[in-house]
């Protein structure tokens, strides 16, 4: 079984380490030169998760999650049901979530799927014990969006945002808010990037003309557009946090809303040569030679 969760084991949620690019500024660190890794990702506290992201995730996620104790009775007994009749889905809280991807030891994976599972929602019972309340939960769920993968290459709602939209966090639109929130059920076929089409937007374009202006667009008949829009239904009923913010006709006028996704341009280094020069000296001081 693996290890108790408890307070005295240190704060877990400072010591999961996410992995974030490097980041280089000139001398007068507000000037972005380069970044250095291939995964993007950039952290968010709570307080800078807009409340829709919240909503989006939990409604489709995790309906219970600030209430239940880190697992759903009734959900893992009808997700075992479902599998046993051959229709095998998830039933995992987002607790339980962040246990299996982050908090449980190689040897927690051993056994059967039954065992794993037990393993899975004692840990998150024991995660949710040792940080209680309120503020557990922020912790928690805090933790689940800047571990969670969004495809393109994007780890955390906030690279999602930048990625997908070329926006930060809070400037995504309610539609937006819910197709992120719609993606990591399969974060490889809801990829955006795979999903999209190219859409001229050149006028009268005469034939054999070559068209210059381009967006990528997700089809509206596409899985993933049918997700956001199953997601932006079920806020309509499960919105704690934003509450009456957004009413019904505004959630249903955003599943008519096109995705439009921001342009794709590879990364481009200011000042390339300091940058060599800076990655050459942390490549000695990280990696120095033996």
């Amino acid at each position: 079984m693996a290890a108790k969760i408890t307070r005295s084991s240190g704060n877990v949620f400072e010591d999961l380490g996410f992995d974030q690019p490097s980041i280089i500024y000139d001398r007068t660190g507000t000037v972005e030169l380069a970044r250095l890794g291939e995964r993007k990702r950039e952290l968010v506290t709570f307080e800078q998760i807009p409340p829709e992201v919240l909503d989006a995730t939990t409604a489709v996620e995790d309906k219970d999650f600030w209430r239940n104790p880190g697992f759903d009775l009734g959900g893992f007994l009808s997700a075992s049901l479902d599998t046993l009749q051959g229709k095998p889905r998830g039933g995992s809280t987002i607790t339980q979530q962040l246990v299996r991807a982050r908090l449980l030891p190689d040897e927690a994976f051993t056994g059967s799927v039954y065992e794993r599972k037990i393993r899975e929602i004692i840990q998150s019972i024991r995660l949710t014990q040792a940080f209680p309340g309120q503020a557990g939960k922020e912790q928690i769920i805090t933790a689940y969006l800047n571990q969670n993968f969004y495809g393109n290459n994007s780890y955390g709602v906030k690279a999602a945002a930048r990625g997908y939209f070329g926006k930060e966090l809070k400037d995504l639109s309610l539609a937006q808010f819910a197709i992120i929130a719609a993606i990591p059920q399969s974060p490889t076929k809801f990829d955006l990037l795979r999903n999209a089409v190219e859409v001229c937007l050149d006028e009268n374009l005469e034939e054999g003309q070559e068209c210059e202006k381009v967006q990528l667009e997700v089809p509206a008949t596409s899985e993933i557009v049918l997700r956001r829009n199953y997601v932006l239904d079920l806020m309509k009923t499960r919105s704690s946090v934003s509450g009456q913010r957004h009413p019904v006709a505004e959630l249903d006028a955003a599943k008519r809303e096109p995705v439009i996704i921001a342009p794709q341009v590879s990364a481009t280094w200011r000042a390339p040569q300091f940058v060599w020069q800076v990655r050459e000296a942390l490549a000695t001081i990280v990696c120095p030679e033996t």
